[in-house]
């Protein structure tokens, strides 16, 4: 009896010395697995691709439907005309926010920058009628788009930063963390502009090479466009390619 008491002390002691306390499972700590799911994402399944949200301005429906009035969005200023866009503005922040709509509050584009430093991108980007109903020229936007500016429903700051925490005066580097590396890179006239392309899953053919860059979720085609002077955003542009 004595022998059998003794040999079952020495199987507890091994037990114990093995699991590193007595009656817990082996370590499965943060660490362990953090390593687990970095290695798995560095090696993924064939076919698997990686998945992007698409980055927005926290305006709700009601805000923007607030804009719409009688039914239509329509701004004037001098012989332009701004329809389909609501124009947000913080004149602490000295910036201003125009989104742009399409059917059922689709969000076709958002334009995010400084009243003092538009970067002529956005100028010649936006569309802007005449009030001959036709599309204004860049002469005509460069000359009256101050004014819609004016017009912009004074909106809390709160509301100038996207979901993603992109806000103006950010710097390169947290970009290139949210995005990766952009596609296209140019400056002009002291500004950098910065553009990221990705394809939306409802159009990924889940065979052609996307270079390790994610699928946009629940899209058809989102770009990104930023705009640097001297290391820090002064402008962005998010679009959604139309359904």
């Amino acid at each position: 009896m004595r022998k059998y008491q003794q040999l079952t002390f020495v199987l507890l002691i091994g037990l114990y010395s093995c699991t590193g306390q007595a009656g817990k499972t082996p370590n499965t700590d943060s660490t362990s697995i953090t390593t687990i799911k970095t290695d798995t994402q560095a090696h993924p399944k064939k076919g698997w691709v990686d998945t992007l949200i698409t980055d927005e301005y926290p305006v709700t429906i009601d805000m923007l439907d607030a804009q719409k009035g009688t039914g239509s969005y329509t701004k004037k200023s001098g012989t332009l005309v701004s329809s389909d866009k609501a124009w947000f503005r913080n004149d602490r922040l000295g910036q201003t926010l125009v989104i742009e709509l399409y059917t059922d509050h689709f969000r076709v584009a958002s334009y995010h920058f400084l009243n003092q430093d538009i970067p002529s991108y956005i100028i010649e980007r936006m569309e802007l009628q005449n009030n001959a109903g036709e599309m204004a020229s860049v002469a005509e936007k460069k000359r009256y788009f101050k004014g819609f500016i004016a017009q912009g429903v004074p909106t809390d700051a709160s509301y100038f930063r996207t979901n993603k925490w992109m806000l103006l005066g950010d710097t390169l580097p947290k970009a290139i963390k949210l995005y990766g590396e952009p596609d296209k890179r140019s400056s002009k006239g002291g500004i950098d502009q910065l553009e990221w392309n990705f394809v939306g899953d409802k159009l990924y053919d889940g065979k052609s090479d996307l270079k390790g860059k994610p699928v946009v979720k629940d899209n058809f085609g989102h770009q990104v466009v930023l705009f640097f002077r001297k290391g820090k955003l002064i402008a962005q542009v998010l679009i959604n390619d139309i359904p």
